[in-house]
């Protein structure tokens, strides 16, 4: 008999011991919700953002190679989209990634800001919060030479901003050939134009077409 009410007693014991234990979970919760206490943060897979994990970029002069890897990033002060908190951190992440293609690829690399702003100083205050860069333009907003050469001349593209191009860059070939071969060669790689097309295009992972060019044609030509 007495082990009987012992058992039940027990029991008894863990069962109230359960309902104290959800009663306090609920608590905690509920307080939780309102922010009365703080309650910590459960990651159940959810990867962090791609541009918040490494140290910013930095330059590494990477010249003197027959071909080069360009990142130009498009942006204005008075662009109320080119001011998004978020923007910065983006382009930075840019910047390392196809840095590292380039040293994967054995290429030249240069990231260039172009500030589209009337004024030299404004572009250049702008540009400062996007953080290292190999060159920087301002100044003469859609008639400057950054704008010029990126988006209506050399390299023709919609003039938007905030906007990122992505082009390989073939020196010029060795002396002796005809003229018209010694000039550069642009191939567009990438070209994305408002915050939500460079947004969408790092989230799935800043893929290269490099089939857009032959590398190994300028490689054999080295040989």
């Amino acid at each position: 008999m007495s082990n009987y009410v012992e058992t039940v007693t027990k029991g008894n014991y863990r069962g109230r011991s359960w309902i104290i234990g959800w009663v306090i979970f609920g608590m905690v919760f509920v307080a939780g919700i309102a922010r009365i206490i703080p309650v910590p943060h459960f990651s159940f897979g959810m990867r962090e953002p791609i541009w918040g994990n490494d140290a910013a970029y930095q330059r590494t002069f990477r010249v003197d190679y027959k071909e080069e890897l360009h990142v130009v990033f498009f942006g204005s002060s008075v662009c109320a989209a080119s001011n998004d908190e978020e923007l910065p951190e983006m382009i930075d992440a840019i910047k390392k990634e196809m840095l590292r293609h380039a040293i994967d690829m054995d290429l030249g690399f240069n990231a260039v800001g172009v500030a589209i702003d009337w004024y030299n100083e404004d572009g250049i205050n702008y540009l400062r919060k996007y953080g290292a860069f190999d060159e920087i333009v301002a100044g003469r907003k859609w008639h400057g030479l950054g704008a010029r050469t990126f988006m209506k001349e050399n390299i023709v593209g919609q003039t938007f901003t905030p906007q990122v191009l992505i082009y390989l860059r073939e020196s010029a070939s060795s002396e002796g050939e005809d003229l018209n071969s010694q000039l550069p060669r642009n191939t567009i790689l990438v070209r994305k134009i408002g915050k939500q097309e460079i947004d969408i295009w790092i989230e799935t992972g800043m893929g290269i077409p490099w089939y857009r060019v032959d590398l190994s044609r300028s490689q054999d030509q080295e040989r």
